[in-house]
C-alpha cells in the first residue's frame, strides 16, 4: 500500500509539473504582449529585430493614451463589444441548453431526426443566407441597431446545442426518475437538477461563444 501510495503520488507530481511547464508556455505570450505594451520607447535607439521599438523603461502611458485620446472613443467600443457578448453568450447558453435538454432528457416522436436536421444546419454557409437575413432584418426595421448581432444567439446555436446534449446524455436517467418522484416536472429537473449538474458544459458553451462574439 506504500509503495502505491508513493507511486502515485509521484505520478500526481509528474502531471501537476507537466501543466504548470505548459500553463507558463501558453502565459509566455501574454506577459510578453504586456511587457511590449508597457515598454517606453527610445526615439533615438529607432526599431530592433521584430518592428520592436527599444525601451527605455516601464509606463501606463499606452493604456490611459487609448482611454483618453479623442480621436479613439475606445470606452464606447469597449462598452458596445461588452452588450453584444453578454447579449449573445447569455442567449446561446440559456437556449442552447433548454434545446439540448429537449433532445437528451425527452422521448418524443421525431427527436433523433429533427436533431439530425439541427446538425445540417451547420453545413449551411453564410453567404447562402445573408440576404434574406438582411432582408428580414429590414423588414422588421432593426438595420443599424445592435439587434442582427446578438438577436439570432437567443435561438440558439447548432454545434452548443449538441455538446450540451452530449453531456446531457452522460448524466444518470435515476436522477430524473428521483426528481419526478420528488414532485418535480421537466422544468424543475431542468433547472434545479441538471443545471447544477452542467456547470462544466455550461461553461464551456459560453466560453467558446464569448470568444466567436
Amino acid at each position: 500500500h506504500t509503495s502505491h501510495g508513493n507511486q502515485a503520488r509521484q505520478m500526481s507530481l509528474l502531471i501537476h509539473g507537466i501543466l504548470v511547464v505548459v500553463a507558463i508556455v501558453a502565459l509566455a505570450p501574454i506577459a510578453y504582449m504586456f511587457l511590449i505594451s508597457t515598454g517606453e520607447a527610445d526615439p533615438e535607439a529607432g526599431l530592433v529585430s521584430g518592428g520592436l521599438a527599444q525601451t527605455t523603461g516601464r509606463t501606463i502611458d499606452n493604456y490611459t493614451g487609448v482611454l483618453t485620446d479623442e480621436t479613439v472613443d475606445f470606452p464606447l467600443y469597449l462598452r458596445n463589444t461588452l452588450l453584444v457578448a453578454v447579449l449573445s453568450v447569455t442567449g446561446t447558453t440559456l437556449v442552447s441548453a433548454i434545446c439540448a435538454y429537449g433532445f437528451a432528457r425527452i422521448r418524443w416522436r421525431g427527436n433523433k431526426i429533427m436533431f439530425i436536421v439541427m446538425l445540417a444546419t451547420m453545413m449551411i454557409p453564410f453567404p447562402v443566407v445573408m440576404v434574406p437575413l438582411f432582408v428580414m432584418y429590414r423588414s422588421a426595421g432593426l438595420v443599424g441597431t445592435f439587434a442582427p448581432l446578438w438577436l439570432p444567439a437567443w435561438f440558439g446555436s447548432a454545434f452548443s446545442i449538441f455538446l450540451l446534449r452530449q453531456f446531457f446524455l452522460t448524466l444518470p436517467r435515476e436522477l430524473d426518475e428521483a426528481a419526478r418522484i420528488d414532485g418535480c416536472g421537466h422544468f424543475g429537473n431542468f433547472l434545479h437538477v441538471i443545471l447544477p449538474l452542467s456547470r462544466s458544459a455550461l461553461l464551456v458553451v459560453a466560453l467558446l461563444h464569448f470568444m466567436y462574439v
